[in-house]
Formats: structure tokens, C-alpha cells, sequence
């Protein structure tokens, strides 16, 4: 995924880090170096589970995605008419022995312009002539939409997902803003 910034931004603002906030002896500032090391009274302060934020932890955050890398994702919007297939994103991607993908994952918004009409995103690898995933939505707003897909069977090597769009109806006009994909380990 490629994220832009402008130079002039800054990701930490100057002097927003100072020691106070720091916790005693988790930085040595006079070096500039991290000790990794937190005092047990910081540890005894946040092992409290009643000191927890609502929300801060969920199972969603919590999934197995350890090894979740971001491969490529964009806000561009393309709509597709009718009911012939249609290529919206194409990206290429590979598999090697230090990171041997299982699975890949999407997020992408999807809707239709006409709730009567659904709307459908396809997941193909390679050329394939069957999606390996398929998306719908009947709504008439843009709905994130979210699923995994099997690609342990891929040899080691380069290959492609193509994110196609169309509707169910000739008439019918399926759109998307936005697509991300993901490599599962």
C-alpha cells in the first residue's frame, strides 16, 4: 500500500515527546536509545483490566493477522453498466519461501445504483475463468464489503488479482470507491 505525505508534515509533532510522558526508564534520552525495559510500577498500572478503555481491545483486533501484510489499495472511483464483467483493479503479487501467503483478503465499497439491481465485485487470480471471490450489495450508498479467499494452491512466483465489477441487470450500474488487498500468512 502506498501511503503519500507532503513533506512538510510532520508524523510527530516536535516537542510532543518529552520525558514526563515517557515512562521512567523506557527511553534514555541522553542516547537517544529505547532500553525496552518498563518499570513494574508503569506494568502494575496498565495490568488492571478495570483501566481499559471500551472498545480498546476487540476481537477484530485481536484476530490471528500477525502476519497481515497490505499489498496494494486505492480511492479511485469506477462504475461498470451492465451485466458483462469488467476490470476495475489489477495487481501483481508473489509468493516465496520466506512469506508463503495462505490466504489474501480484501476491503473494498461497493454499491449499486438501483436497490433492484445487485451489485457484484469479483476476486480473480491469475486467469482463472471462476472468481475466487465473490462480493454483492443492493445498496444504493457505498458499503464496505470484506472477505478472504484461499491461495495456498499457488505455486512460488509471480501472480495477479483482478478485481472485476458488474450488475445484474443491463441497466444496472455497479460502482466502487475504494479497494485494499492483503496477503495472509
Amino acid at each position: 500500500m502506498i501511503n503519500l505525505r507532503r513533506p512538510t508534515e510532520a508524523i510527530v509533532p516536535a516537542g510532543s515527546i518529552t520525558a514526563e510522558k515517557l515512562a521512567d526508564g523506557a527511553v534514555d534520552l541522553s542516547t537517544d536509545k529505547v532500553t525496552g525495559s518498563l518499570p513494574n510500577s508503569k506494568l502494575d498500572a496498565i495490568a488492571d483490566v478495570n483501566k481499559i478503555q471500551d472498545n480498546l481491545i476487540t476481537l477484530a483486533k485481536v484476530q490471528d493477522d500477525v502476519a497481515l501484510v497490505p499489498l496494494v489499495g486505492g480511492e479511485v472511483e469506477q462504475s461498470v453498466t451492465g451485466t458483462t464483467e469488467d476490470g476495475v483493479v489489477e495487481t501483481g503479487f508473489s509468493k516465496t519461501n520466506q512469506f508463503t501467503s495462505k490466504k489474501a483478503r480484501i476491503v473494498a465499497s461497493l454499491k449499486s445504483n438501483n436497490a433492484l439491481y445487485t451489485a457484484s465485485l469479483l476476486i480473480y487470480v491469475n486467469d482463472e475463468v471462476s472468481p475466487r471471490l465473490t462480493k454483492t450489495s443492493i445498496a444504493t450508498d457505498y458499503e464496505l464489503v470484506n472477505g478472504e479467499f484461499d491461495i495456498s494452491d499457488l505455486a512460488n512466483g509471480k501472480h495477479k488479482f483482478t478485481a472485476k465489477l458488474k450488475s445484474s441487470d443491463a441497466s444496472g450500474i455497479a460502482s466502487n470507491d475504494f479497494i485494499e488487498f492483503y496477503l495472509v500468512k
